[in-house]
């Protein structure tokens, strides 16, 4: 009997969902970044909470002389009520664990030897939920990057969404007939590089971008994106379209048959010869 209870609480075990609470926590969306001398960084800030949080505080501080926090930007949800350098984040309408606080702006020194580590952290941080929790310090490790590099660090633009990655060379995406330019932003990875991009007039159906990455001791890397511009055919161009297709048509037809009808016309004349000169 007692086997046959145990059978029964194991297979509820497996069929009922188990609810496990997110950790209490701040951090960057990023731990560890690959920097370049001279080059400019943004980085997230994210809270995960148990439940609906309605306020965070915290502070960043950078303890490498070589990164200067240019700015911190924060989500248009909170409202920041502290006067010092620190942040204390308030918001009317709680937010889901995952959320975006804050976004951390950086510079690197462009005279910075290569291969430097770096550290930017979150120190003092504070968490409400319906009490005020603690919070553990987070920290972002940062490299100076010791090779020159030819990739882009970010391609986007306005009209359309750009799934980036820099080691995929090309992308396809659609725009509407009425848009006449892409707008294509491209920001290399290595502050030296030099991007070239190529006419971002669109004619319809397809147009092919390219954004070339020059940098000197190494071989340009070229990145491609194909616009498909869509195209609205009215009647009157199909109708049209459809009379060419007919010409073509007809016309083949006619070169299809005019050897034919010749062939004809000659075993016709050679026929009348014959029996003509078996009269005679």
């Amino acid at each position: 009997m007692k086997r046959k209870y145990l059978f029964i609480a194991s297979f509820l075990l497996l069929i009922i969902p188990i609810s496990v609470k997110a950790e209490n926590k701040i951090y960057f969306e990023s731990n560890k970044i690959s920097a370049m001398p001279g080059g400019t960084y943004s980085v997230n800030i994210k809270v995960d909470s148990d439940t609906p949080f309605s306020s965070v505080s915290f502070d960043v501080i950078t303890t490498s002389n070589f990164v200067n926090l240019s700015k911190v930007v924060i989500n248009d949800a909170f409202t920041n009520v502290s006067d010092d350098y620190s942040y204390s984040l308030t918001t009317k309408r709680p937010q889901a664990s995952g959320t975006i606080v804050a976004t951390v702006s950086f510079k690197i020194d462009s005279d910075i030897s290569l291969g430097e580590i770096g550290v930017i952290k979150i120190v003092d941080p504070s968490l409400t939920i319906n009490k005020n929790y603690s919070l553990d310090a987070s920290k972002l490790t940062l490299k100076v990057n010791k090779k020159k590099s030819n990739d882009l660090g970010s391609l986007s633009s306005a009209v359309a969404p750009i799934k980036f990655n820099s080691e995929t060379l090309s992308y396809e995406v659609k725009v509407k007939e009425n848009v006449e330019k892409f707008d294509l932003v491209a920001v290399p990875e290595d502050p030296k590089a030099k991007v070239i991009i190529s006419n971002q007039e669109l004619k319809l159906r397809k147009n092919i971008i390219t954004v070339r990455v020059t940098r000197e001791g190494l071989n340009d890397k070229a990145y491609r994106v194909v616009v498909l511009k869509d195209v609205k055919e009215d009647n009157s161009l199909k109708i049209q379209k459809n009379k060419e297709n007919d010409k073509k048509e007809a016309s083949i037809i006619k070169r299809r048959w005019f050897p034919i009808i010749i062939g004809l016309f000659i075993v016709l004349l050679v026929d009348l010869f014959f029996v003509k000169g078996s009269k005679n």
